[in-house]
This record gives C-alpha cells, sequence and structure tokens, in this order.
C-alpha cells in the first residue's frame, strides 16, 4: 500500500493539525468518519490550505450540456468530482507520486485508511505553516531588497540624466567659444586688413605728398 510509509497521527495531534479548518473535529470524526464529514474536511483544506477559490469547487471549468433528469446529480457530483481531483493531485505532490486515493476514500471512508490520509493532510499544515512563515519573511526582504534596487536604479537613472545633460551643456559652451573664438579671428582679420590698408592709404599720401613738394620746388626753380 502507497500510504504504508505515512507516519499515522494520533487523533489528538491530527485535530490540533487541522484545528485551522476550525470544523470542530472530534477523535470520533477520526476513527469512525463520514463520508459527508470526510468530504467537508477536503473541501475546506482545498480552500482554506491550498487556496483554491470556493467557485471554482463548484463548476466545471468548461461548459457542458447537462440533461435535466441528471441535473441534481451532477450538481451534487461535480463538486465531490473536483475535490477528489484536486486531493489526488495533492497527496501526488507531498504524499506520493502514484498516491492510493481513490473515490472511495470520500464516499466510503475506511477508518484506517483516513486517519493516514488525515495524518498526510495534518503534517502539512503543521508543516505549511513555518515553511509559509518563512516564506513571508524571504518574500518580505526580497521586496525590501527589491525597493533598494529600484531606488538605487532611479538614482543611477538620474545620474545618468545629469551626466547627459552636463554633456549637452559642455557641448554647447563649446559651440559658443568656437563661435566666440571664430568671431575674434574673423574681427582681428578684418582688423589686420584695416590696418594693412590704412598703412597703404598712409604711403600713398606721403607719395602725393612728396610729389606735390616737387612740384612746388620746381615752379620755384623756374620762376
Amino acid at each position: 500500500m502507497v500510504l504504508a510509509n505515512v507516519c499515522v497521527m494520533d487523533p489528538r495531534s491530527i485535530i490540533e493539525g487541522l484545528s485551522f479548518l476550525q470544523l470542530e473535529l472530534s477523535t470520533d470524526d477520526i476513527t469512525n468518519p463520514k463520508p459527508e464529514r470526510v468530504q467537508m474536511i477536503y473541501r475546506v483544506f482545498c480552500i482554506a490550505m491550498l487556496d483554491v477559490p470556493e467557485t471554482t469547487l463548484n463548476h466545471l471549468p468548461f461548459d457542458c450540456e447537462i440533461n435535466p433528469e441528471t441535473a441534481e446529480m451532477h450538481h451534487k457530483s461535480i463538486p465531490l468530482a473536483l475535490v477528489f481531483t484536486i486531493m489526488k493531485s495533492f497527496m501526488a505532490d507531498f504524499a506520493d507520486s502514484q498516491p492510493d486515493f481513490t473515490m472511495c476514500d470520500m464516499i466510503a471512508p475506511n477508518p484506517k485508511k483516513t486517519r493516514k490520509i488525515l495524518s498526510v493532510l495534518a503534517d502539512y499544515a503543521i508543516f505549511h505553516k513555518p515553511a509559509y512563515e518563512i516564506f513571508l519573511q524571504t518574500n518580505s526582504e526580497y521586496d525590501e531588497a527589491r525597493k533598494e534596487l529600484d531606488i538605487c536604479n532611479q538614482e543611477v537613472n538620474l545620474c545618468e540624466e545629469r551626466k547627459r545633460n552636463l554633456r549637452s551643456e559642455e557641448d554647447s559652451r563649446k559651440r559658443r567659444e568656437n563661435a566666440l573664438l571664430a568671431e575674434r579671428n574673423n574681427r582681428h582679420a578684418k582688423f589686420t586688413q584695416l590696418m594693412k590698408d590704412g598703412e597703404e592709404c598712409d604711403g600713398r599720401r606721403e607719395a602725393i605728398l612728396r610729389t606735390i613738394e616737387k612740384y612746388k620746388n620746381d615752379k620755384n626753380h623756374k620762376i
């Protein structure tokens, strides 16, 4: 039997382990299980521990035509089949890859086997609580680290933006300096040309003055 290696708990330990279900379990529910009671335990376990939405336990995840004559039967059997499918998958994941969990365990529960199955559920709940607390703590630490990382990334992005702005300002400053230098060089060239033109004008003026002076001297000699 696949469940043979399961550590069977005493009824009180099972009741304590499954107390979070808030079903007011009694030792009689463990030692003398009734179908309706067992089905309720499995159903609430799926909702409370496995986080299965209650609405998904009432309807098939697809549309199908139902004969009106058998509608009542389907109304009762579909939720049972859904809980069975989830519980079988849970037992496969947590207890064994090939769990000995059948529909008979829900509609005609055997006391000895039911105690083993409930021991698995209680053991999982006991294991899940500290594991979930560690998960929450780790998740919280991860969120904090993620927030710090996001802040650092924002600061890096701001630094990159400031660096781009400074580079843009530096490029603009260099362009202005180059424009001013070009204008200065242009004005210096014009000034140099004006000085040269002025010197040439002075030369021509002096030549004209010498010519006039020579003309006056020549005229005085003739007289």
